[in-house]
């Protein structure tokens, strides 16, 4: 297993961009600076590891790693760190484990589509709106904490999380799009925390992709 930590600093120190990933490989850190699709908000660069891949040594192929999001970072880019399946000649690198720390409000389209290795994900306090696809084809992922913060998820955000067998959803929750369940076919039960079912039926419930709706429980 290699550990990845992704940071931002602004003023960046000398040498470095303002956002870089460092990397362990047999227990030697190595620094990578990521350029471009940076900004002040902090923000983690969009399209992050389809940027670094082809940087990876040929070792790297099918690695699989863990991510440990540093402080400074406020949100989580586009697609950064989407699983993009490449040639073999292409490095690529399998998300196993993702740590996202309380300073992080926002999670965006994308963010982790396709990471199949990612088995667990649990979403801060903090994060106040799941984006759509953002955890979308992690046909892996069996079981997901959602913070009290969230208000809302938006299309697609956990479509076809094949392995998904319960959710529980706060009560700061007060939106949730189309789609955001489809195709999770392991999804046996919802429980929404502080809501009668009523107010859950009020939410569209029949346009969240759930085949059976009788799933649905209110605690």
């Amino acid at each position: 297993m290699k550990k990845w930590i992704v940071e931002h600093y602004a003023p960046a120190p000398a040498g470095h961009a303002e956002t870089w990933m460092k990397f362990s490989s047999n227990d030697t850190w190595h620094e990578y600076d990521i350029e471009g699709a940076i900004d002040h908000s902090a923000l983690i660069a969009a399209g992050l590891m389809s940027q670094i891949s082809p940087s990876l040594p040929p070792e790297w192929i099918n690695y699989p790693y863990a991510v440990e999001i540093g402080t400074k970072v406020t949100s989580i880019g586009v697609s950064a760190f989407y699983k993009r399946e490449g040639p073999p000649s292409v490095p690529s690198v399998k998300l196993t484990s993702v740590m996202i720390p309380d300073s992080v409000t926002s999670i965006r389209d994308g963010a982790f589509y396709g990471c199949t290795g990612l088995t667990s994900v649990t979403i801060p306090n903090s994060v106040t709106r799941i984006w759509s696809r953002a955890f979308a084809a992690c046909s892996g992922l069996t079981s997901v904490t959602i913070g009290n913060s969230v208000t809302s998820i938006w299309q697609n955000a956990f479509e076809n999380c094949s392995s998904l067998t319960s959710v529980t959803i706060p009560d700061s929750v007060t939106v949730i799009y189309p789609d955001v369940f489809k195709g999770c076919s392991s999804l046996m039960s919802m429980i929404f925390l502080g809501k009668t079912l009523e107010q859950v039926q009020q939410m569209a419930y029949f346009s969240w992709g759930i085949e059976d709706t009788s799933i649905i429980n209110v605690a």
